[in-house]
């Protein structure tokens, strides 16, 4: 009886928070996984190998004593608005071709070690298998590496369109930055990857899971006072 009370205790403040703070999104329907070609660029002159303009760091990376790991934001994106020579992984069955275009905010701010919100969102289309993708990522993770010539970011978002039609599901972006120096010759390559499952920097509990287990324990304590007082 006693457990029993408890279950139900904790199913009930279950279902309150998923009533608070939305269900938890529906299984993948889609596996998505590919990458896009490799971009490179000058790190403190910003311009591409074929020269249009590339991205810039803030703060900026300056001969022998920046470092792109410092970053806390990025400029400039949308200067690399299309990409090809798309790699599939074994799995993927978006059955994407052809190019894929993004629409990029900017600046796009980040924490290191943490995960903020993206405003405007980042928007990008890829044709594949019952027509075009739309992929609209809403928050940025970002691995902490201060004084690193490295820098990754994971975007998250929500993928529809295509054989979804109108349902939804989660997507993940995830460039990485490489600077090969700190001198006016340095440059930095960005790589990009795309998947449907959640890469490890995105594996910390989602707010409504905690909310769940919030609520859940807040109700386990009300009804333990309760059965005191009896």
């Amino acid at each position: 009886m006693v457990f029993s009370g408890f279950r139900n205790t904790l199913l009930g403040g279950a279902a309150l928070a998923a009533l608070t703070v939305g269900a938890a999104p529906a299984f993948a329907s889609v596996v998505v996984d590919f990458s896009f070609g490799i971009n490179t660029f000058n790190t403190i002159n910003p311009t591409t190998t074929n020269g249009t303009t590339g991205i810039t760091f803030n703060p900026p990376v300056t001969p022998g004593v920046g470092y792109i790991g410092n970053a806390t934001s990025i400029s400039n994106m949308n200067n690399i608005l299309t990409y090809g020579g798309l790699a599939h992984g074994g799995d993927d069955t978006t059955g994407v071709t052809g190019v894929t275009s993004i629409s990029w905010s900017s600046p796009i701010n980040f924490l290191p070690g943490g995960s903020i919100l993206v405003s405007p969102s980042i928007v990008e289309v890829f044709p594949g298998t019952g027509g075009n993708y739309t992929a609209t990522f809403t928050r940025v993770f970002a691995a902490a590496a201060s004084n690193s010539d490295t820098l990754g970011l994971t975007f998250q978002g929500k993928l529809t369109g295509g054989s979804l039609g109108v349902a939804t599901q989660a997507i993940f972006l995830t460039p990485a930055y490489t600077n090969s120096g700190d001198d006016n010759t340095a440059s930095t390559s960005v790589s990009f990857s795309e998947t449907s499952t959640p890469p490890p920097i995105v594996g910390s509990p989602e707010p409504a899971s905690m909310a769940v287990l919030g609520v859940g324990l807040a109700a386990l304590g009300a009804a333990r006072r309760r059965k005191q007082k009896v």
